[in-house]
């Protein structure tokens, strides 16, 4: 399963891609993100992998918490997900 909880990104210059975003996606279940240029897409997707750091808040997948891994152990874990230029997949079988 992968969780987001009230995941926040902010930028240096004061822009706020992320707001507390609340998101659970069960086990096998596929979710697309849909929206209009700058919602915010493909910044909760790299939050998500961690090419970018969120602001505050959680990303779970299954009992690991990503934001909580150091940038070594991220790498470790990150045979969970596969990250494509406009296509990310996750391993949430």
């Amino acid at each position: 399963m992968l969780r987001l909880e009230k995941l926040t990104k902010t930028y240096r210059t004061g822009d706020q891609a992320l707001k507390a975003v609340d998101l659970e996606v069960p086990k096998g279940q596929v979710l697309a993100l849909i929206g209009p240029s700058g919602a915010g897409k493909s910044t909760l997707i790299r939050c998500i992998n961690r090419l970018v750091e969120p602001t505050s808040g959680k990303v779970w997948l299954g009992d690991v918490e990503l934001t909580g891994l150091g940038a070594a152990a991220c790498a470790a874990n990150g045979g969970a997900w596969a990250s494509i230029f406009g296509n990310t997949r996750w391993s949430n079988a």
